[in-house]
């Protein structure tokens, strides 16, 4: 079993026992709702010395027309956390320039312990939620539970 899948059943356990039930999406990635939110943990190759990271991403608000605006706010005040930052993520299947605010943070998962996957997964979790309520007016879009049409 390679590094990626020891920590992925790792991961797994982890989250049942401290959340009972957990969803798999079609990527493999572990889904965690959390009020307005979805947050996808997955576990995927690290970088130098770092064999595995553990990525916790929220969705903060989707269907959002990508204007300079929003490219500049996640740029500057989207980076400016003390754990994890904001990204934009391009929905290529959508005509125009329609993306999403995503919010994520990175973690080395060589030694994962239990505490270090919560505090990713909470902080990124709560943030995304209350980022959704700030830049909704702002930005538009919808939450992850919100219908599209």
């Amino acid at each position: 079993m390679s590094s990626i899948e020891t920590v992925q059943a790792k991961v797994q356990r982890m989250l049942v026992a401290e959340m009972g039930e957990v969803r798999v999406d079609n990527d493999g990635d572990f889904k965690i709702p959390f009020q307005d939110t979805m947050c996808f943990v997955k576990v995927c190759d690290g970088v130098g010395d770092v064999a595995v990271v553990v990525r916790a991403d929220a969705l903060v608000l989707r269907n959002v027309a990508l204007s300079a605006e929003v490219f500049e706010w996640v740029a500057t005040e989207g980076q400016d956390f003390q754990i994890g930052g904001t990204f934009v993520w391009r929905d290529e299947e959508k005509p125009g320039n329609v993306g999403s605010i995503m919010f994520g943070y990175g973690i080395a998962a060589d030694d994962l312990d239990l505490s270090e996957l919560k505090l990713a997964v909470g902080c990124v979790t709560v943030m995304a939620n209350l980022l959704a309520k700030d830049l909704k007016p702002r930005f538009g879009g919808e939450t992850f539970f919100e219908d599209s049409e």
